[in-house]
């Protein structure tokens, strides 16, 4: 590991110093990204340094860039409430056509269970003799069966 010191520094000027260790310069400037986005009201540049050797310079986000990422994730969230209102609309919309669906399998049903009891007290043979509709019906008139 290699003993690294960062300098924070406002107008030129250092304000603070602060002495850390870390595996590599990689991680070393990945930390002082981190740290100089985390303390941009703070200061305006921190520097990384290796003994005598300038790692890395970064400098803090202002608050121009601040304002830029607000105005990004508002946009986003924004983007997000559209999106989640269409979402809800279409899902309403869907349930809404698969209750008139479902409204309308029923009164077909009902017509068809209607026409075949008119059917069968008219007298049509062809009724009275299918064996699937006795089936059918003998299933339909057992209490068990009628529960479900």
């Amino acid at each position: 590991m290699t003993f690294y010191r960062a300098f924070f520094s406002v107008s030129g000027h250092i304000i603070s110093r602060q002495e850390f260790h870390a595996e590599s310069d990689e991680v070393a400037v990945q930390a002082a990204e981190k740290v100089a986005d985390a303390c941009s009201e703070a200061c305006e540049e921190l520097q990384i340094w290796d003994g005598a050797r300038l790692v890395a310079s970064v400098t803090a986000p202002t608050p121009d860039s601040l304002i830029g990422k607000s105005r990004k994730l508002f946009a986003m969230a924004r983007e997000a409430r559209i999106l989640g209102r269409k979402a809800s609309a279409q899902k309403e919309e869907a349930s809404k056509n698969h209750k008139e669906i479902s409204a309308r399998a029923i009164e077909v049903i009902e017509g068809l269970a209607l026409n075949i009891e008119q059917a069968l007290h008219s007298g049509d043979l062809r009724f009275r003799e299918s064996p699937r509709l006795q089936t059918k019906l003998a299933e339909l008139s057992r209490p068990d069966l009628a529960a479900d």
